[in-house]
This record gives C-alpha cells, structure tokens and sequence, in this order.
C-alpha cells in the first residue's frame, strides 16, 4: 500500500483521497516534510497516520508552495533519491520524476485541501 490522503469524515468518496501512488513524490516532497516537522511537530510519514484540523492547513499550503518554488527550476524530469539499498551492494537508489506530473499531483493536493476546509473536516494521512 502507499501513503494515502484523506478527508477524515464519517464516509468519503474516490474524489476525497489522494494517493502517493508513486513514493517518489513523497520523497521528492521530503525536505518540506522535514521542515513542516520542525516548525510544527507534524510530520507526514510515509508508514504511519496523522490527522490534521482545517486550522493546520496553513502548513499543508505552506508546504506546497515550498515545494513549487523549490522544483521551478528542476528539468522536465529528474532523477530524484528515495533510500538506499543495502545488500546486495551498497548504492543510492533514484527514481525518475515528471515535473508536469508531480505539478499535476501538487494541484490535486491543494484541492483536496480545499474540499475538506469547505467542508469542515479535517484530514488522515494514513501510510502503510
């Protein structure tokens, strides 16, 4: 399974979740992950669950538009690092990342975020 967002409500629909199908957007997000962490205590964890109220949407937006700005200058496609492997040789590991999917990821993010404010709920990140 992967790292999914949800509006945390009594019932949702498929339009009420995102999905970091692919992990490398959570790593290719991982330094304001890390920031988040460290200006609020709220960490995104790609194997744990977390809830956030509308009122600490702010960092959820602040994140995004963090991340927009950071990747601006990235190349249409990068090679982003997401761990290491250790056996059977030591090496880095990468994956490739579409800067007009990624983008195209972010915006659903947001709105997202924007359906659960309106709404009034909150929102579960629910790793596996």
């Amino acid at each position: 399974m992967a790292l999914t967002i949800l509006i945390d409500a009594d019932s949702y629909e498929k339009d009420d979740m995102l999905i970091f199908e692919h992990e490398v957007y959570y790593w290719a997000m991982y330094p304001e992950i890390e920031a988040m962490l460290k200006t609020t205590g709220r960490y995104i964890d790609l194997y744990g669950s977390m809830r956030m109220q509308a009122q600490e949407f702010v960092h959820l937006r602040k994140l995004i538009a963090d991340v927009r700005t950071r990747i601006r200058s990235n190349p249409a496609t990068w090679e982003q690092f997401i761990g290491r492997q250790l056996k059977p040789v030591e090496k880095d590991l990468y994956e490739p990342v579409s800067k007009n999917a990624f983008s195209s990821f972010l915006e659903r993010f947001d709105a997202l975020i924007d359906k659960a404010e309106y709404q009034g709920n909150g929102l579960l990140f629910d790793g596996d």
